[in-house]
């Protein structure tokens, strides 16, 4: 808490949304990015030889965590380095600062995409477990019909979350 304090009244509040109109404007690309890639994977994720099993729904998520990679990270760098006042420019936008780190930091490998296998450990896991679990959910929840027509009792709450996500 004092932290906080300490760095509002330095820098005002508008001091903790600084840098974020990167991710902003990124975020629908990326969503874009994400959910295109495992849409264009679904054909290979319900063929024949795993039908729609889990591992497929979250190799294919993973991939799709690999490729949006790509594009996150450099967004996510100009979000930290801004917020962290590490750009050194007086005015600093998200494009000046992400020529700064490409011109002093050592161009792409080494400027831009430096620390980006630690990213890629963080979203392969992340979104090959987010499909995953929504498609165990999904199945789960279709399968569910079943036991309410075979008439057994249902459980309220899984009746609710049937309603929401089918």
């Amino acid at each position: 808490m004092q932290t906080l304090k300490c760095y509002c009244r330095n820098f005002q509040i508008t001091g903790l949304y600084k840098g974020i109109s990167s991710p902003l404007y990124g975020v629908s690309f990326v969503n874009a990015i994400v959910f295109g890639v495992y849409g264009s994977l679904q054909p290979f994720v319900h063929g024949a030889p795993g039908y729609n099993a889990l591992w497929a729904h979250a190799t294919a998520g993973a991939l799709a965590g690999a490729v949006q990679s790509d594009v996150c990270f450099p967004m996510e760098l100009v979000k930290i380095r801004m917020q962290l006042n590490e750009s050194n420019i007086g005015k600093s936008n998200t494009w000046t600062v992400l020529k700064s780190i490409y011109r002093k930091e050592g161009g792409l490998r080494r400027g831009v995409y430096k620390g980006f296998g630690i990213t890629l450990s963080r979203e392969i896991p992340g979104f090959a477990s987010y499909f995953a679990s929504y498609e165990a959910l999904i199945n789960f929840l279709e399968n569910y019909d079943c036991f309410l027509t075979s008439g057994k009792r249902s459980i309220r709450t899984l009746h609710s979350l049937r309603h929401i996500f089918c």
